[in-house]
């Protein structure tokens, strides 16, 4: 595994400068209390587009917004919960994905699997469409 990603959860919310509610998330993966020597302190996983037969475009007040999934895989430390968001942080293989955020859509178990596969969202905002 060679790509890095951090793992964040809801774990409630709070109202901003500007009176709208945000979500507070709390860093899973890699766990930060995992010492510099844990063999998975750096975050390291792996992703892949599938070749699912999964895009989806809908409009969102205007906007055109393409969903796609790709699969990651994470060592088995992470408890997932859909609704996770996964960032990337650097990913040799694919370098234009760093600071991709996705969303954790359900598990991806297969049998005498050697690492943990999750489904993940990326939501891909298109362009305004001025009529």
């Amino acid at each position: 595994m060679r790509a890095t990603a951090i793992v964040e959860r809801k774990v409630g919310t709070t109202v901003d400068d500007y009176g709208f509610e945000v979500p507070d998330l709390q860093q899973i993966y890699p766990d930060p209390s995992w010492p510099d020597d844990h063999p998975h302190a750096d975050g390291k996983c792996y992703f892949r587009y599938p070749g699912l037969a999964f895009e989806t475009d809908y409009d969102s007040v205007g906007v055109t917004i393409t969903q796609t999934r790709i699969v990651g895989r994470f060592p088995f430390a992470v408890e997932f919960e859909v609704g996770d968001v996964v960032t990337i942080i650097n990913d040799p293989d694919n370098p234009y994905m760093a600071g991709t955020e996705l969303r954790v859509a359900s598990g991806d178990d297969q049998s005498q699997a050697t690492a943990q596969r999750v489904l993940l969202d990326n939501n891909q905002k298109g362009v305004e469409e001025n009529d």
